[in-house]
């Protein structure tokens, strides 16, 4: 445990407190591989989209956008369903949705495959 405390040289896997804490850059490890995350989520209540009355409480999509722009990813798209508590027809409307835009989501996607490809 004590060998984690003490300097080692350059060696990764071993905290130096003498060398100044570096930040993480976001975007260094797969940068430049094309990747794309689709973020498919599950509200309980409503309104969490963008521009919506509790946007600002969303930290679903924010936050795990966050976690892989650190990694390279960063084309990102979400889709949600909400009223997920109701069990109404709320609820069913907004499946229908969800479904209608991953349908479109997925056709954009192929679409953009085809021409990165050509």
């Amino acid at each position: 445990m004590d060998r984690v405390f003490k300097g080692r040289g350059s060696r990764p896997d071993v905290a130096n407190p003498t060398r100044p804490a570096r930040s993480l850059r976001p975007g260094v490890l797969l940068a430049g591989i094309n990747k794309r995350l689709v973020i498919l989520s599950s509200r309980g209540d409503f309104g969490y989209g963008p521009g919506q009355r509790i946007a600002h409480m969303n930290h679903v999509e924010g936050g795990v956008a966050t976690a892989f722009g650190y990694i390279g990813i960063t084309d990102v798209a979400s889709v949600a369903i909400e009223y997920d508590e109701f069990a109404d027809d709320r609820l069913r409307a907004s499946i229908a949705s969800a479904e209608a835009d991953v349908d479109a989501l997925a056709a954009r996607m192929a679409t953009s495959a085809i021409v990165e490809a050509a």
